[in-house]
């Protein structure tokens, strides 16, 4: 999906604007806030209000809920617009939101698809855009005003999340096939048992159906014809199916969708990352015994001057300068032998501090060099693992579509024979002239056994619901998912914590009495100790929201039904320091690989250089407009 251009008239501070959203590159919005009693010239101008506008075309609220009269420009007081231009499959498409007149509408270029309420457009709308609210604040809008953070999510809103993200509402559409056909069962269970009890009156009722014996002969046999054309029909479409998708393809699809073994990988990055922490350790090592060999050549140095400083004073002073008596000759040979003895042990000192210093400088050129190299095989690896995993899950994924889709084709089928096959049975009974008690009673066992084989089929379904729900395969497919996300977080955190921080996304959790709960949990070690979200600083917080948001914005990326060319971000760099925030404005350039525009707020005036472009957003008088 392309965004193409928001406009907004008469929206919260804004009269009147007009952004263009695609090919825009990096783009700082900045603010100049010029109306009187306004405490800093960048706050409140009106940025986060220009890039809400586009939240609000979708989803009729703003990021933080508000909606309704509560959008509308304070002194305009009506006539509010928002105008969302973007396509989606290659079709255009606007959407328009506004108040006093309250009113949305959806267009395709020249045709109209609103639908007949606002509640039914608003479904339509999200039916098309294919995102929803929490997924794009989590993964699209990141907002550090409104945003719940991922990590602060609770376990069921994360694995709703995951859910959404990763695509696995296959299974959900599997639970309802099966739930349809569970029904189906169910229905045939009751006509089967009033088959049996028509049988049981039918003892008494023998007369009767000789009398309306030929009008019903014509009934059932209408009905056989009728759905013996359906049954051809139905024989055609398996044949259709089985000539475009081959036993061949099914084969192939099941030998790729077998699961791949990641644990040669898994083992060489576990390798690697030990051997990356083990070195980043040794090499803080040598840096910390470089710094205290250098103060303590520097006390040295200063040590070695104090005592010739005291040579000098002794061949000149009439006094010893240890005892403060008169000094003769004989007791001032004797200090100068001792300070002589003093300054030879400094002097070796110095030059033994002075060769240890050279040691570590040795050391530590000889191994820096190879973190960037172990960093890079680390993200290499990661990268493998991940396409391997993704071409496994499509082809489990297609390969479960076509088997429903075979398996709707043959129950359609069987269906029908089933049908057929109760009205030929029908239309014996109406042909037999002389029925007696016991041809009856024989078709009432033969009904029995129907009834006992569907109640054993209920039975299966019953079983296939429980597989095909929240803790049965969709389980399994985000344990396999999980891993995938861990390596792409680290990934990005290797990047804005130069190392530091590492998160490992569970799906299961240690209870205290050593058993094992289905919850997902982010663990996270802080230079290689454990430690947990809420004991990192605001800063390393912020780091491994913003790496799980860049994961999810690639997992994003992957699909073609959510993939976007937008990325915005208000108040992404607070509680990061200089370094920190380098660091992701390296990241969000990275973005441009995925997407084509990337828009950042930010109210630190030191970041500004950062940017190659900019926007601005000046406020006069309580009015917004852009520059």
């Amino acid at each position: 999906m392309e965004f193409k251009k928001v406009t907004i008239d008469n929206f919260l501070s804004f009269n009147h604007a007009e952004l263009q959203l695609s090919n825009r590159g990096v783009v700082l919005v900045d603010g100049d806030n010029r109306s009187s009693g306004s405490a800093l010239s960048v706050n409140a101008a009106g940025k986060s209000s220009l890039l809400s506008a586009v939240f609000y075309a979708i989803y009729g609220e703003l990021p933080n809920g508000d909606s309704a009269d509560k959008v509308i420009n304070r002194k305009e007081g009506k006539n509010m617009v928002v105008t969302l231009d973007f396509n989606q499959g290659g079709n255009e498409y606007t959407i328009s939101r506004g108040r006093k007149k309250n009113y949305v509408k959806l267009m395709s270029g020249d045709t109209d698809l609103t639908q007949g309420t606002v509640k039914e457009t608003n479904a339509r709308i999200l039916e098309l855009i294919n995102i929803s609210k929490n997924l794009f604040m989590l993964a699209i809008y990141f907002d550090g005003h409104n945003s719940r953070s991922f990590s602060e999510l609770t376990d069921k809103e994360k694995k709703e999340f995951l859910e959404s993200l990763v695509d696995i509402g296959i299974y959900r559409r599997a639970h309802d096939n099966v739930k349809e056909k569970n029904k189906d069962l169910k229905q045939k269970l009751e006509v089967v048992q009033e088959k049996k009890l028509s049988l049981n009156n039918m003892l008494s009722q023998i007369s009767d159906m000789k009398k309306s014996n030929d009008e019903k002969k014509n009934q059932m046999l209408s009905k056989i014809s009728s759905l013996s054309d359906a049954l051809k029909i139905s024989e055609s479409d398996i044949i259709g199916f089985n000539e475009k998708y081959p036993s061949s393809k099914f084969d192939d699809l099941t030998e790729k969708s077998n699961g791949v073994d990641t644990s040669a990988i898994d083992l060489q990055i576990s390798a690697l990352t030990s051997e990356y922490n083990n070195l980043s350790s040794e090499l803080q090592k040598y840096q910390y015994y470089k710094s205290q060999y250098a103060t303590n050549l520097s006390k040295l140095q200063n040590d070695i001057k104090e005592k010739n400083s005291q040579f000098k004073q002794l061949e000149t002073s009439e006094f010893c300068l240890v005892c403060g008596n008169p000094i003769d000759e004989e007791h001032r040979k004797l200090e100068r032998n001792r300070l002589a003895s003093d300054l030879n042990g400094l002097i070796a000192d110095y030059k033994k501090t002075e060769s240890d210093i050279a040691k570590c400088n040795e050391y530590l050129e000889e191994n820096e060099k190879n973190i960037p190299t172990i960093k890079s095989n680390i993200s290499d690896l990661g990268k493998q693992k991940q396409d391997m995993m993704s071409d496994s899950l499509d082809s489990a994924k297609e390969l479960s579509n076509l088997k429903t889709e075979k398996m709707s084709l043959k129950y359609k089928y069987d269906n029908i024979n089933t049908q057929i096959t109760n009205a030929k049975e029908q239309l014996e009974l109406i042909n037999s002239a002389n029925v007696d008690d016991k041809d009856v009673k024989s078709k009432i066992s033969a009904e029995s056994d129907k009834e006992k084989k569907l109640v054993s089929d209920i039975s299966k379904t019953e079983k296939a619901l429980v597989a095909f729900s929240d803790k049965g395969i969709k389980s399994n497919v985000l344990d396999l998912v999980v891993p995938t996300i861990s390596d792409k977080v680290n990934t990005y955190l290797a990047k804005l914590s130069s190392g530091s921080l590492v998160v490992d996304f569970t799906t299961t959790t240690l209870k205290a009495s050593g058993d094992e709960s289905d919850k997902l949990d982010i663990k996270v070690t802080n230079l290689g100790e454990e430690a947990t979200y809420s004991s990192l600083s605001a800063g390393e917080k912020r780091r491994v929201d913003i790496a799980i948001a860049l994961s999810f914005q690639d997992i994003i990326a992957e699909r073609s039904d959510l993939k976007t060319n937008v990325l915005f971000y208000d108040e992404l760099f607070e509680s990061l320091d200089s370094v920190g925030s380098d660091n992701v404005v390296e990241v969000l350039s990275d973005r441009l690989d995925t997407v084509d525009s990337v828009f950042v707020i930010t109210h630190n005036e030191s970041l500004k250089p950062l940017f190659p472009n900019s926007i601005k957003v000046i406020k006069e008088k309580g009015i917004s407009r852009l520059e």
